[in-house]
């Protein structure tokens, strides 16, 4: 059975560029008293209920009464455009807001370009005095020595002086970070180009190795980004106990592989 269509709407708000044309020359002549056109309009409009701009007075009113609509027409557009722009300013506004309390990176960074004296610069002794007390409580009165860490690998002791020198390598790394706004989204920007470069990089790889055209591709990076990690699982059994593949192979966690009975013969020989 044939399927009959429906008949598709029709806007019948004019474009700008066409409620423009209307005004154009010949036609807006064609439309000054005297013309057969104008004679039938004039019937069925009373030209006392034609709004006319002032500066359009001098004109045969009906030519007037067009340019006066056009000329409001043209305001209305502007205003629209103006408004526009400043939702979108607004927007970016809104955006960057967000970007300042979600990402301490680039607040620190704004404080050190706008507010450089908001930004408190404590000593590293100080704070790693503080966290050592949160996490290593035992060692608030006490603290242990080298030694003590070095005769215990893995204790507390040794956990203690770990952490110290984590703490001061994350510290001294924060410290050193004088980079822009401007700076750090440059930067964000290039090593996603790199990662996004490399990534197709390897697409291309698996479609040559795979003997894949461009829908089979498409396909096969849609699935992948839909994948669950139940079908990941899934995937990764079927490479340990049926495809071999190298990546997955003799990896720790694996489940024993059965040999055949050819294999079995073979070391026995």
């Amino acid at each position: 059975m044939k399927e009959i269509s429906q008949p598709q709407e029709t806007s019948t708000s004019p474009s700008r560029e066409d409620f423009m044309s209307s005004f154009d020359e010949n036609e807006v002549d064609s439309q000054v008293p005297g013309s057969s056109t104008s004679e039938k309009v004039s019937e069925q409009i009373d030209e006392n209920q034609l709004e006319i701009d002032e500066k359009f007075q001098n004109l045969p009113k009906y030519e007037a009464a067009l340019r006066t609509s056009k000329s409001r027409y043209d305001k209305l557009y502007q205003t629209h455009q103006n408004t526009l722009k400043e939702l979108n300013d607004n927007s970016k506004i809104v955006d960057f807001l967000v970007e300042l309390e979600e990402d301490d990176t680039i607040l620190e960074a704004y404080l050190r370009e706008r507010k450089p004296e908001l930004i408190q610069k404590r000593e590293f002794s100080t704070v790693i005095k503080e966290k050592l007390n949160e996490e290593f409580p035992e060692f608030v009165d006490s603290k242990p020595s080298r030694n003590d860490a070095d005769d215990d690998p893995g204790g507390r002791a040794w956990l203690y002086f770990k952490r110290l020198d984590e703490l001061y390598s994350d510290l001294k790394g924060k410290g050193s970070n004088t980079q822009t706004i401007k700076e750090i989204r440059a930067e964000r920007k290039r090593l996603e180009a790199e990662r996004g470069a490399e990534l197709q990089k390897q697409l291309n790889d698996v479609q040559n190795k795979m003997n894949w055209n461009e829908e089979m591709l498409k396909r096969f990076v849609e699935w992948s980004n839909k994948a669950s990690i139940l079908e990941l699982a899934k995937m990764y059994k079927l490479g340990l106990n049926t495809l071999r593949i190298d990546s997955v192979s003799n990896v720790p966690g694996q489940e024993p592989q059965k040999k055949t009975l050819r294999q079995q013969f073979i070391e026995r020989l």
